[in-house]
């Protein structure tokens, strides 16, 4: 069924079959069938197939096919011999597709030949055009070319003349350029070395303003610089001791882990002991408020403690980079927290009631270590990004 689509239409290819009277698939119902239980059904059988037997080769003989079936004598007139019959369609089919064939034939011929001398004419008129475009581009190409070589010379000449002049300015203008270069080189030396000097003076005037900017007063002058840094301190202090009371150590009262130290030591090492005493004494007891606790007067004044014993550094800091200044500030830190903590924990004996060992092991070691660690690590990231700023800001 596949190959009988690929044929031409009308093509003679399936010939379907009928026995008895029944209804034609739907892939062969646009074949012409034969039913073979009519009487004449041999017949047309056999003219399709002579039919197609002309149409494969004309060398192919017809096919015959004798009529078997006993039929009685006509009565009034003879009947017509149908192998006779079939042969004469045949030979009709025969001719008819021979003048077809040769119509056809006739036909194609004479497209082929209108279809050549249209392609010879239109060869001839596209070779026409592309030789008269190739002229034109030729003349213009000409053209151009000359009028580039009058450009040329024209530009040449002129070149010459400017040439000649340039020469002339040029020698007057190295002259005044080989006195001028020795003057602009002692210039330029002279600005080079100001420059210079002026960079190391800035540099130096920069770093003086760096290590007096924390200590251009006495370590226990007590003003308004103090109280305003006291109060900054306080507040930072206070706000991060709250951020951080959430973190309990293993300890016998309200100990907590607290990063917050590390700014109440920053502020003491950077602007002196009082600093430190109003930033420990208020931030601690801001801190143990805002955390819903009770005021504890000896754990307050034991942070304000911490913070003076941490102030006393400042006069010996210069440089808040430098490796030696930063181990001097955690030194004084570590022992303001010893001494503060200390204070706190032994005032809790006669406060509480306690006894030595849960006032030194319950309270004052776990304080003491937990700030440590927090001084250790923190206060050197915050007096490197201290000095990293204020030297942006000239100070």
């Amino acid at each position: 069924m596949d190959k009988a689509l690929e044929k031409p239409e009308d093509t003679i290819f399936i010939i379907p079959a009928k026995l008895e009277d029944c209804e034609v698939p739907k892939r062969l119902n646009r074949y012409q069938w034969v039913d073979l239980f009519r009487p004449d059904s041999n017949k047309r059988l056999l003219l399709g197939l002579n039919k197609r037997a002309l149409s494969l080769s004309s060398d192919v003989s017809p096919v015959m096919l004798k009529d078997t079936r006993q039929r009685k004598p006509p009565l009034t007139r003879p009947v017509v011999d149908s192998d006779q019959l079939g042969r004469e369609m045949v030979e009709k089919a025969a001719r008819k597709k021979l003048e077809r064939e040769d119509a056809e034939k006739a036909a194609q011929a004479k497209l082929e030949r209108k279809a050549t001398e249209q392609a010879e004419i239109v060869r001839l008129v596209k070779e026409e055009k592309e030789r008269s475009e190739r002229e034109t581009a030729e003349k213009l190409e000409r053209e151009d070319a000359e009028k580039a070589a009058q450009a040329k010379l024209e530009r040449e000449a002129a070149k010459q003349a400017e040439i000649a002049k340039l020469v002339q300015e040029a020698k007057k203008r190295s002259e005044r350029e080989a006195a001028e270069k020795v003057v602009r080189k002692k210039s330029e030396r002279e600005a080079k070395e100001k420059i210079e000097r002026e960079a190391v003076e800035k540099t130096e005037r920069e770093k003086l303003n760096r290590e007096t900017a924390m200590n251009d007063k006495s370590t226990w002058e007590f003003g308004t610089r103090q109280v305003v840094y006291g109060a900054i301190g306080a507040a930072l202090y206070g706000m991060f001791s709250l951020a951080t009371n959430i973190f309990p150590l293993h300890a016998v009262g309200n100990v907590t882990f607290r990063p917050a130290v590390a700014v109440l030591v920053f502020f003491a090492s950077a602007y002196g002991p009082w600093v430190g005493l109003l930033a420990g004494f208020i931030g601690g007891t801001l801190g143990d408020a805002l955390s819903g606790w009770s005021f504890y007067w000896n754990w307050s004044l034991g942070n304000g403690l911490l913070g003076l014993v941490a102030g006393l550094v400042m006069s010996s800091i210069k440089d808040f980079r430098a490796r030696g200044d930063i181990i001097k500030a955690v030194g004084y830190g570590i022992a303001g927290i010893a001494v503060g903590m200390l204070f706190a924990s032994v005032t809790e004996k006669f406060i509480g009631g306690l006894d030595w060992n849960t006032a030194l092991v319950g309270y004052f070691t776990p304080a003491f270590i937990g700030n440590t660690v927090v001084v250790v690590i923190l206060l050197p990231i915050l007096m490197i990004a201290f000095a990293a700023v204020a030297s942006r800001r000239g100070r």
